[in-house]
C-alpha cells in the first residue's frame, strides 16, 4: 500500500488520499499505515461517506458519494472543522446543488475520460468551489488534461 501511494505523490500534487472501504476496522488499519506520511506531506485523509467515523478515525474528513441528504447530515455533524467534499457523477446539476449546500469541493465520477473533463471544464471557470480529480490507478493521463484544481489518490476497500 505504501509504495503504490509513494509512487503517486512522488509522480503527482496530491492533495487528498479516498480511502473507500466499508469496514471500520479495515478503514481504521489503512489510516494508522497511511497517517503518517500525509502528515509529512500535508495531504488531507478522507473516508468515503461515512461522516459518523471521521471523528473517532481522525481523519482529516468525509467525500460525500451517495445523495444529499447525506452531505446535509455530514456538514451539520462535522461543521466547518473538517473537509467534507461531494462526488457528483457527470450531473452539473447535482454538482451546484452540492456546492450550495456546502461542500468545499466537487468531484466528478462515472462517465468516460473525456465526459469527465468535459465536466471539469465545465466547472472550473464558473465556480470558486474547487473541482478534485481522483486517481483510480488507471486514469492519471487524462487528468492532465482537465481544469482541475486539486488532485487525489482513490484508494478501493
Amino acid at each position: 500500500l505504501l509504495s503504490d501511494v509513494h509512487d503517486k505523490i512522488a509522480a503527482f500534487d496530491i492533495a487528498a488520499i479516498l480511502l473507500e472501504g466499508a469496514a471500520k476496522d479495515d478503514l481504521a488499519q489503512k489510516i494508522t499505515t497511511l497517517q503518517p506520511l500525509c502528515h509529512e506531506k500535508n495531504i488531507a485523509l478522507l473516508i468515503k461517506d461515512r461522516f459518523e467515523l471521521v471523528k473517532e478515525l481522525r481523519v482529516d474528513g468525509v467525500h460525500i458519494t451517495k445523495d444529499e441528504t447525506l452531505l446535509k447530515q455530514a456538514c451539520g455533524k462535522l461543521g466547518k472543522d473538517f473537509i467534507v467534499g461531494a462526488e457528483a457523477g457527470l450531473s452539473r446539476h447535482r454538482a451546484m446543488l452540492m456546492g450550495e449546500m456546502g461542500a468545499e469541493y466537487i468531484a466528478f465520477s462515472g462517465g468516460t475520460d473525456s465526459e469527465i473533463i468535459n465536466m471539469c471544464n465545465w466547472w472550473a471557470p464558473l465556480f470558486q468551489i474547487p473541482c478534485i480529480g481522483f486517481f483510480t490507478g488507471d486514469n492519471e493521463a487524462y487528468h492532465l488534461n482537465a481544469n482541475i484544481d486539486f488532485y487525489g489518490l482513490r484508494l478501493g476497500a
